[in-house]
């Protein structure tokens, strides 16, 4: 007896803004196309057609032709996707803000979290 699962229709937006973002927040871009993944992903979605980057720097005034803000609760907008290359011990405060500001769609590029102990390994 094979078990059905009901039909749901997922609506027209379920993943779009992930997918095909209108705003990204970039985190882990720097001026240096070579020296970081962050630089090199922010440099491709540029490429790709995505013309409202906010990338979010602690140091840089301009990532990559745009304004630099200090944090995404500084942010004129909510974004439609966060974008995060970042040392896993920073993660977490970084998603905290981020769920402050209001993002709903995260992509994060990470390593260490198994390394980061014990609870880095759940």
């Amino acid at each position: 007896m094979t078990e059905q699962i009901p039909n749901h229709k997922l609506p027209d937006h379920f993943l779009r803004e992930m997918l095909n973002p209108k705003s990204v927040c970039t985190f882990g871009a720097n001026n240096d196309l070579m020296a970081t993944m962050g630089s090199m992903q922010t440099h491709n979605m540029l490429k790709g057609g995505i013309t409202k980057v906010y990338p979010i720097h602690p140091k840089l005034e301009e990532v990559q032709g745009f304004k630099a803000y200090k944090s995404v609760l500084d942010l004129p907008e909510v974004p439609d996707l966060a974008f995060i290359i970042l040392p896993a011990r920073i993660i977490p405060k970084v998603m905290e803000e981020c769920g402050q500001k209001g993002i709903k769609r995260v992509i994060i590029t990470s390593g260490g979290f198994k390394e980061a102990g014990p609870e880095g390994k759940n």
